[in-house]
């Protein structure tokens, strides 16, 4: 399970898909600023990261073989920004989904996205399960403890860089559609 934040505005996979077939490189342009608006978030959910999560949470495989131990290095590299302009399947009922999620902040490592969500849905399986989700709310507090905690505490400013950058683009669409 990758968790992931998301705002919603509308027409924007139209206006970059239509954009692309104008002025590729104005589409670029968009792309990494609409990127730039989501590094607002993986800064600041990267910065919260601590460096050591739990005591003795160091070395940890699973049995599928997947590495679990805690390494803030790589839970930092996992939590990265995605832009696509294609509405995905829904897992469930393999259709198109009416939405598409033009940017996502996911925090893809194993570990961190255990840390971001222990306790959210359950309190752990096993004696030593219940012990690290408890050991990790004492901490740290409720699930959603990295990525969605820096959406919420960014929110105005992710909200203001994102009006910004597609007034940008706005722009320099304008701009061009007059010189021509």
């Amino acid at each position: 399970m990758t968790e992931a934040v998301r705002f919603e505005v509308e027409n924007v996979a139209e206006t970059l898909r239509t954009l692309r077939k104008v002025r590729p490189e104005l589409a670029r342009d968009a792309v990494k600023r609409l990127k730039d608006v989501g590094r607002i978030i993986t800064a600041d959910a990267k910065a919260t990261v601590p460096r050591q999560a739990l005591s003795g949470w160091t070395s940890w495989t699973t049995k599928s073989g997947s590495d679990m131990g805690w390494n803030a290095g790589k839970v930092k590299r996992g939590i990265t920004v995605q832009q696509r302009n294609t509405a995905q399947r829904d897992p469930r009922t393999r259709q198109r989904q009416s939405t598409i999620n033009v940017l996502t902040v996911t925090n893809r490592s194993g570990p961190g996205q255990l840390f971001e969500t222990a306790g959210r849905i359950t309190r752990g399986e096993t004696r030593s399960g219940r012990a690290m989700v408890d050991a990790i709310e004492r901490k740290y507090g409720n699930a959603s403890r990295l990525v969605w905690a820096a959406a919420e505490r960014n929110e105005g400013n992710v909200e203001r860089a994102l009006r910004q950058a597609l007034d940008d683009t706005e722009r320099a669409i304008n701009l061009e559609l007059a010189r021509r």
